[in-house]
């Protein structure tokens, strides 16, 4: 009996290996160990960190704003090839004549000062040394940038661009999803209507929702911006190999129905359009709209989802500080949001410190998934928080799953290059912190599909992927098979064969 029970454990534990070499191989590229160590060599100097970092895979970006990527270089650019001029009273581009404060763009160009004062007004860098409020600043300049004009698929070219040149696999761009023409005919139909009566609201709306023209105007936007920037970069979207999706915003600002307008067209472009995963909320949470109608704001959401497919939701919460709100105002904005507002990310989170049962809260979050989006430049510039001082710590003690992210990165003059060097500067993260961050980006970004891992685990790796780390993998039929139907695995399986590229370089870069 002793040596069948004997036998039956050793089946047992043999059992457990083999399913532990079908969803676990290798939990690393073969070269990880080598890496790491250079990896710290690197953390000697930003310039070799910058090195390093710049060439690594990073994931996604989850976390940036269309027209927050607009570098002053590129506006300058489209200005000039727009015919324009400007404006040194208003700081913005103009077709009005020249003349008195409109000057040519020679003009601009070629004056020490004023130059400096248009590199200023479009961007944060040198918000510390004019004395100034990086808030304001940093808010000041959306505004400027909407009113030059340039097309939202130039915007999305450079954003590729840059996304390219960083080694980045996957982008979730929030951006201005609905059609004007869509805006207007629901703006039309809730004329009259008092859109906190949510059923009277949505009743007026709803045949809007089944209209053809309407969900086809969403998908001849998002096709026209692809085609124009793929074009003007001359790949084709398959050669590029970066993965894009978008997602609405809501404007916290302003009266409840054009909120209300936000809200349901952003949740029909998610109908409309596989490439609009989701939909968040933005402009600056200390604002007084933010708190004196949030319960309203969370309660049309709340409606609407449920109405409306039960989409994803990525919601700026908790973006406040002391400073600039008020205790009430920040002791459950973030659990609110997760529970009302159903976001499964929660943008910014700084706030987290000062909600209710904040244990409790931080607990769930671990458990059920929701990712930090956290924004390192965007929250020193806004908010005056960096260091120990940010929350970054403090969700990584509790296990949220958390991941970097540039926000705003034409205005904060930081791409996620740099988010991550700040990320491995202020918190001492090693070569496997690092990869974690940029697994999370795609692990709990809102492409479609299965993932490559299994139960968010990166040590287990499904059965068909078990090989992939070496150099001459290739994807067997049903490895394909799950590649060509899963979105999130594609981009996932990107990262790790380009992982294992790196690495290889690394190590031997003449490979």
């Amino acid at each position: 009996m002793r040596l069948w029970a004997k036998f039956q454990s050793l089946i047992a534990i043999a059992a457990i290996a083999a399913l532990a070499a079908c969803t676990n191989p290798t939990s690393a590229p073969p070269n990880s160990e080598l890496v790491a160590e250079r990896f710290e060599a690197a953390k000697a100097s930003r310039p070799q960190l910058i090195k390093f970092l710049k060439d690594m895979p990073k994931g996604a970006d989850l976390h940036n704003h269309l027209d927050g990527t607009i570098y002053n270089e590129t506006l300058l650019a489209y200005a000039i090839n727009a015919g324009m001029r400007y404006n040194t009273s208003t700081q913005s581009f103009t077709t009005a004549p020249p003349g008195g404060v409109v000057i040519p763009i020679d003009q601009l160009k070629y004056n020490d000062e004023l130059f400096r004062a248009y590199r200023e007004a479009y961007s944060v860098r040198a918000y510390e040394e004019q004395g100034g409020s990086g808030r304001d600043q940093f808010f000041s300049v959306f505004p400027r940038i909407n009113a030059s004009g340039i097309p939202d698929a130039d915007v999305l070219a450079g954003i590729i661009a840059t996304s390219l040149d960083q080694n980045i696999q996957h982008q979730e761009i929030i951006s201005p999803v609905t059609p004007p023409r869509v805006r207007a005919l629901f703006d039309n139909a809730l004329r009259g209507v008092d859109v906190m009566d949510l059923d009277a609201a949505f009743a007026a709306i709803e045949p809007l929702l089944s209209r053809a023209d309407v969900m086809q105007a969403y998908r001849d936007q998002i096709d026209l911006w692809e085609t124009t920037a793929f074009d003007q970069l001359g790949l084709t979207k398959s050669e590029a190999g970066l993965s894009v999706r978008y997602t609405g915003y809501i404007i916290r600002i302003g009266d409840m129905t054009s909120y209300y307008i936000d809200v349901a067209t952003g949740l029909a472009a998610i109908s409309a359009d596989p490439r609009i995963t989701s939909l968040t909320i933005v402009a600056p949470e200390d604002h007084p709209d933010a708190s004196l109608y949030f319960d309203q704001h969370m309660a049309i959401i709340d409606y609407l989802w449920r109405r409306m497919g039960e989409p994803k939701m990525t919601l700026h919460a908790g973006e406040l500080t002391i400073r600039d709100a008020t205790l009430k105002s920040m002791k459950s904005r973030i659990r609110d949001s997760i529970e009302i507002g159903h976001a499964s990310r929660i943008g910014h989170g700084v706030s987290i410190a000062w909600e209710d049962n904040v244990d409790e809260l931080l607990t769930f979050m671990a458990d059920q998934g929701i990712l930090v989006e956290i924004c390192l430049t965007s929250n020193e510039v806004i908010l005056g928080v960096k260091g120990e001082a940010h929350p970054f710590a403090l969700y990584r003690e509790y296990g949220v799953p958390i991941s970097l992210n540039t926000d705003d990165e034409g205005i904060t003059r930081n791409p996620l290059t740099i988010e991550f060097v700040k990320a491995v500067e202020r918190y001492d993260l090693s070569y496997r912190d690092v990869l974690e961050l940029a697994r999370n980006s795609l692990e709990y970004s809102f492409l479609e599909g299965e993932s490559l891992f299994n139960d968010r685990d990166f040590t287990k790796m499904r059965k068909p992927f078990r090989d992939i780390y070496n150099a001459a993998w290739a994807p067997s039929s049903a490895a394909q098979t799950l590649i060509d139907n899963n979105p999130k695995l594609s981009v996932q399986v990107a990262f790790e064969t380009a992982l294992a590229e790196f690495e290889r370089a690394q190590v031997d870069p003449s490979s």
